[in-house]
């Protein structure tokens, strides 16, 4: 039953809205009222409330997951129970999922996809620091918040979640689910590396690798069909990105990452040196070691509601649900999704069900006879365990790969071969580390000194069981570890004791949280009195004021009248933000040590910096503080939890002038220069030193001073790029064509006819026009357009009497005699007369301005050659790059302003007379490299 908006748990807790329902709780938006924030609150499905067994397991893993502390995963504050309605209180994130968000978006890019990978790679790496492995890592569980934060939910959760209950919770996991997870094996923090790869896998190609008619079908292919290269279906993905995927995805966990850090290592190389291959692959086969079941077999068991690895008892095979693979809840979607062929499905099941138990009965004879009740597949090699690295302790629930093989029928003709009893430790496991024996339903003296004979330490916990339970009291009803993983020596083995002592009460849990008088309260109502004295420490979780343990502690048993200690949170520990705007890095992180703020593990400087006119370059602009989900700017003097993370922007620093000699990107080299905020001038000359195309020198405005690579510049100076260029030869006019062809030739000049018409013969034909005139330097992919005439009678006819009258003054307007055409055929001595190239002044005042040409749609290339051939100096030519949906092809001219933008106003339209010295700001469409 939903709660209603306006309901109020435990006269803390405002129930504002409902946020989701799923098939294990449901998930509200809420108020917290003593620290006035807003918070989600997870509360328990009723029919899971009234299972004690569940609920406790419940309890002790949101604990433990509430000590985790991390940006990356949704942080649990508190856990509290009401009238028999148990709830968990969380971080409230606003933002989207990460599934709604692909199915919104479409496949990722690279680098966006790597950055999400990054940060629920590093949530998981803390999680895994701590012993505790999520085991349902999904697009699902991944938010996005509304400030690009990347949030891992739901840890410690779905895991919990009984085959008897609502199917929905497995429903969604199967697409991401491990082999060893699917074959009902036991598994580890590289479960979580292969749900994150199938994660990625899904980022960057849009699509899961494994879909199917059915959950069975989808888990099957997890655990025996090969997956699809991600790169067959997204071409542009880098080769490295395609093996990480493939590493973390592998069949068998020994062949993926060893943990979150190894995967985090590549992914930083694969930022840093994409180009470099790092990425090492187990050799080829070695992803299929023979570990999965027939696909009929796990049908049968599945279909008959049998895991394939048998548990101790029936309320641990209840909780552990999510281990033994999709199991019964996948059987139940698939009743709910074809309920037409209900009965059909269910005699088969019917079927299925005989027959396991005829597999069970097969399997309890035979290992009578072996005595090997553990090892059912003597083909197969012990598997290595895996240890979380650097952890000496783990939580309660913290799974780790078992000594013992998954469920296997031996082949008939083989006898089976006798090891070890289970509960004798492995003499193989290597040094300082021992096999854990199974306890549960042992007196817990003789397990106590079974624990501690194994070099283990012990801490015992009592639970009360009903009556009819099958746990005597003072026995092992649970255990920290499961049976047969592997610890390290001196870890800590917590046993859950049974009692029925009427007598005894447990120190009640729900303690924690309140205030003095109100513990005291509770105490006293189960008959137990507060000690006179009391006990403060810091609580990073636990408000100041309030309880956060007690002696002896919460849980235990004692007997009435027996005084308890309470420990009082002080609050979290803190520190005084110092002033430290206008600081260099180096002089900030001095600053917060010396405020006592942990500046090695909580302080970010981010990437990107921020202009400031304030604040010299590369200094302190802005501080951020990031703690509970929340970011603010933190002011100098305000006192924060000394868990915050603080992330500090710096101001921009002063351009610093690149390599430039040599380079013939020219394009790239002004847009590099642009964005550091320089404005930057072309000029094309000769040059003796570098080939064409080159840049050859660089000088300020001027263009005789001189910047020389690594100098520090103010933003806004204007750098002239000087390009190496082919200068056209003077004097080509009134040579013969054969003349200056081999001139041009030599020169290593391309040149065209005007017209494309060759000359029949060479030799008895003179230049009457280049374009562009002598003495100019040519640009990219410029050639010399040569217009000839006969040197016959001067009043015979040219080959072109009526085009250079009309074409002279927009195709050279300064550069030719003011004479009109017609007047070159007249001479017939050429060494009489003028050339332009001996007269570049002359026409200059009488010869008519450039106009505009049409240039919609045209080649920036194209246009800039015509636009310099008129006359238009090239400095006076500004190219911008933009988007046009009008011309879309590339380098397509789109607009042309005399402002540097693009405004109707200032449109240079075709046939505008372009005055010398304005500048003509000409917009260009960028298509950018997929």
């Amino acid at each position: 039953m939903l709660l209603k908006a306006g309901t109020v748990l435990n006269d803390r807790y405002e129930i504002l809205s409902t946020v989701g329902a799923g098939g294990m709780a449901d998930v509200y938006r809420a108020r917290d009222t003593v620290l006035k924030r807003l918070v989600a609150i997870k509360v328990l499905k009723e029919e899971l409330s009234s299972d004690a067994g569940f609920v406790a397991k419940f309890r002790r893993e949101a604990q433990a997951v509430g000590a985790l502390n991390h940006p990356n995963i949704v942080g649990v504050f508190d856990v509290g129970e009401q009238n028999g309605m148990y709830y968990i209180v969380m971080e409230l994130v606003e933002g989207i999922n990460l599934k709604k968000y692909i199915d919104k978006m479409g496949a990722m890019e690279e680098r966006e996809a790597v950055e999400v990978a990054m940060q629920v790679a590093k949530g998981l790496e803390a999680a895994h620091s701590q012993g505790i492995v999520h085991r349902d890592i999904k697009p699902q569980n991944i938010i996005i918040s509304r400030e690009g934060k990347i949030k891992v939910a739901d840890f410690g959760i779905a895991r919990m979640a009984s085959t008897e209950t609502s199917t929905t919770s497995s429903m969604g996991s199967v697409h991401y689910i491990s082999p060893e997870q699917a074959r009902g094996d036991a598994c580890d923090a590289r479960s979580d590396i292969y749900s994150l790869g199938i994660t990625l896998y899904e980022m960057v190609t849009g699509q899961v690798p494994f879909d199917g008619e059915s959950p069975v079908e989808i888990a099957l292919k997890h655990v025996q069909q090969p997956i699809k290269p991600p790169g067959e279906l997204a071409p542009s993905l880098s080769l490295n990105l395609e093996k990480i995927i493939l590493k973390c995805t592998q069949k068998n966990p020994a062949y993926r990452y060893a943990s979150m850090t190894d995967l985090l290592v590549d992914f930083k190389k694969l930022i840093v040196t994409p180009d470099e291959d790092f990425v090492v692959l187990p050799a080829e086969g070695a992803n299929d070691p023979n570990l999965a079941m027939r696909k009929e077999d796990a049908e049968i068991l599945k279909l008959a509601g049998i895991s394939p690895r048998k548990t101790q008892w029936d309320e641990d095979e209840k909780n552990r649900a999510f281990d033994e693979g999709v199991g019964k809840a996948i059987e139940m979607q698939e009743e709910d999704r074809l309920a037409e062929e209900k009965a059909k499905r269910t005699e088969k099941i019917l079927n299925y069900v005989m027959l396991g138990i005829g597999v069970l009965i097969l399997v309890i004879i035979i290992a009578i006879i072996s005595k090997a009740c553990a090892w059912l597949n003597p083909s197969k090699p012990t598997t290595t365990a895996w240890i979380p690295p650097e952890v000496t302790t783990a939580p309660r629930e913290t799974t780790v790969i078992p000594t013992t093989t998954p469920f296997t029928i031996p082949p008939t003709t083989e006898a089976p071969t006798t090891t070890p009893e289970p509960t004798e430790p492995v003499s193989t496991e290597p040094e300082g580390t021992v096999i854990l024996r199974d306890l549960i339903g042992m007196d817990y003296a003789e397990a106590m000194d079974l624990l501690m004979e194994d070099g283990l330490r012990v801490h015992l916990e009592y639970e009360l069981v009903p009556e009819d339970s099958e746990f005597e009291d003072n026995t092992v009803v649970d255990q920290s570890y499961d049976p047969g993983v592997s610890l390290l020596l001196d870890t800590e083995v917590t046993l859950w004791i049974a009692t029925r002592d009427s007598g005894a009460v447990v120190i009640p849990t729900n303690i924690i949280g309140k205030s003095v008088e109100e513990a005291g309260a509770i105490l006293r109502e189960v008959g137990l009195v507060v000690s006179s004295g009391t006990e403060w420490e810091h609580s990073p979780s636990v408000p100041a004021g309030a309880v956060m343990a007690a002696n002896p502690p919460v849980g235990s048993l004692a007997t009435p009248g027996t005084p308890v200690t309470l420990i009082i949170s002080s609050g979290p520990a803190m520190f005084k933000v110092p002033a430290i705007l206008g600081y260099t890095k180096e002089q900030a992180i001095a600053a917060l040590r010396e405020a006592g703020f942990p500046a090695d593990t909580n302080l970010q400087f981010r990437t990107e910096t921020i202009p400031s006119s304030t604040y010299l370059p590369n200094t302190v602009a802005l501080v951020e503080a990031y703690l509970g989900g929340n970011t603010k700017e933190a002011v100098a003097g305000e006192s924060l939890d000394l868990r915050t993370i603080l992330y500090i922007t710096m101001t921009d620093p002063e351009p610093v002038l690149p390599a430039l000699l040599g380079r013939d990107d020219i394009e790239e080299a002004q847009e590099e220069l642009e964005q550091m905020g320089l404005s930057v001038k072309l000029k094309y000359e000769a040059s003796k030193d570098f080939p064409p195309g080159q840049i050859c020198w660089v000088t300020r405005k001027d263009g005789t001073t001189d910047i020389p690579e690594g100098t520090t510049l103010k933003k806004g100076t204007v750098v002239m790029l000087h390009i190496s260029a082919l200068v056209v030869p003077k004097g080509l006019v009134d040579m013969t064509v054969a003349e200056a062809t081999a001139l041009l030739e030599e020169a290593g000049i391309p040149y065209s006819f005007k017209d494309g018409k060759a000359p029949k013969d060479p030799e008895a034909v003179v230049v009457s026009k280049v374009t562009p005139k002598g003495g100019t330097a040519l640009k990219a992919d410029e050639e010399v357009v040569i217009t000839f005439r006969k040197t016959t009678d001067p009043t015979e006819p040219t080959e072109e009497p009526t085009e250079e009258p009309t074409e002279e003054p927009t195709e050279e307007p300064t550069t030719e005699a003011p004479t009109t055409e017609p007047t070159t055929e007249e001479p017939t001595e050429p060494a009489t007369e003028p050339t332009t190239e001996e007269q570049p002044t002359e026409p200059a005042t009488e010869a008519p301005l450039p106009t505009m040409p049409t240039y919609a749609g045209r080649q920036i290339s194209e246009l800039f050659a015509e636009l310099t051939g008129m006359g238009v100096p090239a400095e006076d030519i500004v190219i911008r790059y933009g988007t046009s949906i009008t011309h879309p092809e590339k380098d397509a001219v789109y607009f042309v302003s005399s402002v540097d933008a693009v405004e109707g106003d200032h449109e240079i339209i075709p046939g505008t007379v372009l005055e010398p010295g304005n500048k003509i700001y000409i917009f260009v469409n960028e298509v950018k490299d997929e």
